[in-house]
């Protein structure tokens, strides 16, 4: 087993927005950076999915003054309690409430929206995503909306993590692309200083020792049968953390699509828009249930982003028998022209793949496990975990839901940090003990290859079944504690049983999938966790047992951590500095907005 020791200053964990955010700043800064990265740099992952790119109407003035005065304002307001202007206020309680459902810190929200306000156009446009504009050169705004937005509704994300692939290659920023961070070292101290890495173009074993480490290893894993992650998305960096000592938080509010396509599985991710379109029409789609009627109108509701909304009307169909989790229910745009539908989005480019004859032909749906809200938790000044030298950047972090534009800036955060620490702080030497556990993890996998017992992809697919059955949308604490009693089942019955077919590590997927799995069962041992400690109802965390919106006792963080097998909680409130949802108890179902 080839086995090489490598050195750097930045060890960036993950190629999407966040990643490459991060190391451009940290290269831009003098450090000596190393990516590593599961599969392509801006190709895998979540970027290349992502869609519109939009932000709120902009707002007067030069970035630096602003954020110097956001700043003088935020510490100001730490001790003395004053008004935001209309205009920050109307950010805060959009991302806030709407967004993150009051479990998000205000100073970053005003931090990160100012920045995507002032700074991330310029970004992109210096990189040809250029923003749509009107005749007179304005960038484009739907009507009755107060947003800007760049390029084609669905392809942004691809054309974003193309044009930051080329920055970082051709940057000289050390890379190694279809490459696995299995486990994270640590040194005598406890600080994070390096990772064990699997190259699996050439089959490898790397221990690389750097004196800060970045995680942007996205959040969209796919720990259900259906979901909209990639393959290579198991919840790696969340288990990682988690076995070094970092806290995760908020893992149980977990986002869903109600409107991707039913059928086939390998179209799942194939999203019909429930955000509003940027065409310029007040219409937008509709979802109707097994008869035919409709059942929502997403133009009813005045809100970007109607995910949950629709999981609450959804749930209402199944329980009439009107359509299931994985079908039966329909999405489509019969007040939106074709034209505007096929001019301005992708998805129905698709459609005639799916033998559907019009753009705007309601599609049969199904739901699928989309982003978190969850993650692991950091100073959102410095993107710093619990564990020294350990930076996160983007949604692997448990204080923001997904976007490319929130992922950069949380990348330049934690470049910043982690290059001060770089010019601070000397490195520690590896524990041979680790590095030699890990190699003897690796080797127990292959000692064992071709030998009778199950593949490693069949025990992923279990642990997704569980989780469709019993931790999707609509939970119980019964159901929710069967799925614990079946992982446990897995991870005594199925895991001693789990066999590689090759002893090969150059592009050995089974062996990629059997590390994958332990990521997985104890990610979603920690989620259910989670889901059980929040007794209450709140955006996409859905308990039938508990339906209703708490904001009197439950606007806290659930604090998760994994020592030695075992889960403990710990509740932290959260703070609501400028901003507040209205105190007391609300009927979940009959509030769209809860």
């Amino acid at each position: 087993m080839n086995m090489t020791n490598a050195e750097t200053d930045v060890l960036v964990i993950g190629g999407g927005a966040a990643g490459c955010s991060a190391a451009l700043k940290a290269h831009e800064m003098g450090a000596r950076v190393l990516m590593v990265v599961k599969g392509k740099i801006g190709r895998s992952g979540a970027t290349p999915l992502a869609a519109h790119l939009t932000s709120s109407r902009a707002i007067p003035g030069p970035y630096p003054l602003l954020s110097k005065l956001t700043r003088a304002f935020s510490a100001l307001s730490d001790t003395l309690p004053l008004p935001l202007p209309a205009r920050y206020r109307q950010l805060v309680e959009r991302v806030a409430g709407q967004d993150h459902y009051w479990l998000i810190d205000q100073d970053y929200v005003l931090d990160v929206g100012l920045w995507i306000i002032k700074e991330f156009p310029d970004l992109l446009e210096r990189r040809g995503l250029y923003l749509l504009r009107n005749e007179e050169g304005k960038p484009f705004s739907p009507r009755g909306q107060s947003k800007w937005v760049a390029y084609k509704a669905g392809m942004s994300g691809y054309h974003f993590g193309e044009s930051r692939r080329k920055e970082v290659l051709g940057s000289g920023i050390a890379v190694m692309e279809e490459a696995t961070a299995f486990s994270l070292l640590t040194g005598k101290s406890g600080d994070a200083i390096g990772a064990m890495v699997l190259d699996c173009r050439d089959g490898s074993l790397h221990a690389v020792k750097a004196r800060s480490v970045i995680l942007a290893t996205g959040h969209t894993n796919w720990l259900s049968k259906r979901a909209t992650a990639t393959r290579e998305m198991s919840a790696n960096g969340l288990a990682m953390a988690a076995r070094i000592g970092a806290e995760l938080q908020n893992l149980e509010i977990q986002w869903f699509h109600a409107s991707d396509s039913a059928f086939p599985d390998a179209w799942m991710r194939l999203h019909h828009f429930p955000n509003r379109l940027i065409s310029g029409t007040t219409h937008q789609a509709v979802m109707f249930d097994s008869e035919g009627k409709a059942y929502m109108r997403n133009e009813d509701y005045d809100i970007s982003m109607p995910y949950t909304i629709q999981m609450k009307r959804l749930y209402e169909q199944v329980k009439q028998g009107k359509a299931r989790w994985d079908g039966g229910y329909y999405t489509g745009y019969p007040e939106v022209d074709a034209e505007t539908l096929t001019s301005l989005y992708y998805h129905p480019h698709f459609y005639p793949s799916l033998e559907s004859d019009a753009p705007n032909q309601p599609m049969e749906c199904g739901i699928t496990w989309h982003m978190s809200a969850g993650g692991i938790r950091a100073n959102v000044k410095t993107m710093e975990t619990r564990v020294p030298g350990l930076f996160l950047a983007g949604p692997v972090g448990g204080h923001q839901l997904g976007g490319i534009n929130l992922a950069t800036y949380d990348g330049l955060v934690a470049a910043r940090s982690a290059v001060r620490r770089v010019r601070r702080k000397r490195g520690e030497d590896l524990d041979p003990r680790q590095i030699k556990a890990c190699r003897e993890a690796i080797a127990s996998h292959l000692s064992r290859a071709g030998e009778q017992g199950i593949r490693p992809i069949k025990v992923k697919n279990r642990i997704r079944e569980i989780v469709w059955s019993n931790v999707m949308y609509a939970k119980t604490a019964k159901g929710l504690n069967e799925a614990l009693g079946q992982l446990d089942d897995v991870r005594h019955s199925l895991l001693p049983r789990m066999r590689l077919n090759t002893r090969t590590m150059r592009y050995n997927s089974d062996l990629i999938e059997a590390l994958d799995v332990e990521d997985m069962l104890d990610v979603v041992d920690m989620v259910i966790h989670a889901a059980l400690a929040r007794q209450e109802s709140r955006g996409p965390h859905f308990r039938e047992d508990f339906p209703f919106t708490d904001n009197t006792n439950w606007l806290k963080h659930v604090v998760v951590t994994r020592t030695n097998g075992q889960v403990a909680i710990r509740l932290v409130p959260v703070r609501q500095k400028y901003a507040r949802p209205t105190p007391g108890i609300t009927d979940y179902l009959a509030n769209p907005y809860a």
